[in-house]
């Protein structure tokens, strides 16, 4: 930095400056290269972990209602859906994604 503003005096003058910035801004971009694997990664790990477990405990829970109440019973319990079966069909909730079609 120092001696691309050597020929410049007023940059010269503030090379230290840009060099403890140039130095702070080469820090963040570490941080931030690092934050999928640091934070991120852990937490979508944990969030697919959780999903699964609830999946199964839910599949768990139909069959008992399913065993003991009958398939239209349950059927009854759930709102329909579309995307795959990933989002609730709800036409009157403007929030949401209901015009993305099955």
């Amino acid at each position: 930095m120092r001696s691309i503003a050597k020929p410049l005096p007023d940059l010269a003058r503030h090379a230290d400056d840009l060099a403890e910035a140039a130095a702070i801004l080469e820090g963040f971009r570490e941080a931030f290269d690092n934050l999928e694997s640091r934070e991120r990664a852990p937490l979508q790990s944990a969030l697919a972990d959780a999903k699964t477990t609830l999946q199964q405990g839910l599949a768990e829970l139909d069959l008992r209602v399913e065993k003991h109440l009958g398939k239209a019973f349950l059927d009854s319990l759930y709102p329909a859906l579309t995307r795959g079966a990933s989002i609730v069909a709800d036409a009157g909730d403007e929030d949401d994604d209901s015009t993305a079609g099955g």
